[in-house]
């Protein structure tokens, strides 16, 4: 948990990244509710908007706590929401990544670009020593993402993570802040 948390705006060559806000839940609706964006996370797909309003209460009363920090992924070109990521910060000083992307903007580089510029947050204003990421090791494109973000398999925990009754082994990947090791 940090004190007194804060969150930066970033600006990439495609996206503009900045704390979550509730005017934000049309466009997470958009993708929560897709089956295919969903297949691999710990929620269902939603059917309401309330379930999208709930939701960024909850990533906003996170951030009040000194917990976790969740950023808006906006397409610069449009000006609209296309993903969300997220630092969940460790008791080790460390923290933990996730995120969510729009199937439309799928392999197009938007989330490596995200990711690349959340790790930079991560270490150079919130001073953590690593990063961990997890994944579901059926899901090919979050390993390639961390993979060319620079993470590193450092667990798999076999049947780790249970949905709607199905059982699947989760990768823990890991990325040190290579400026903390000078």
């Amino acid at each position: 948990m940090l004190n007194n948390l804060s969150a930066p705006t970033i600006q990439t060559n495609r996206l503009f990244i900045r704390i979550v806000d509730l005017s934000d839940s049309n466009d997470y609706f958009e993708f929560c509710s897709n089956p295919n964006v969903c297949r691999y996370l710990t929620f269902n797909p939603y059917v309401s908007l309330r379930q999208s309003k709930n939701a960024i209460n909850n990533m906003i009363r996170a951030y009040l706590q000194g917990t976790d920090v969740n950023f808006s992924i906006i397409n610069s070109s449009i000006s609209r929401v296309i993903g969300s990521i997220s630092l969940t910060f460790n008791k080790d000083n460390s923290a933990t990544i996730g995120y969510i992307l729009n199937e439309n903007y799928w392999n197009k580089g938007y989330m490596s670009e995200a990711i690349s510029a959340i790790c930079k947050v991560a270490f150079s204003y919130y001073k953590v020593d690593c990063l961990y990421a997890k994944y579901i090791k059926d899901n090919i494109a979050s390993e390639k993402v961390l993979n060319n973000n620079g993470f590193t398999i450092c667990d798999v925990i076999n049947n780790g993570f249970v949905k709607n009754g199905r059982l699947y082994d989760l990768v823990v990947c890991k990325k040190n802040n290579d400026e903390s090791a000078t």
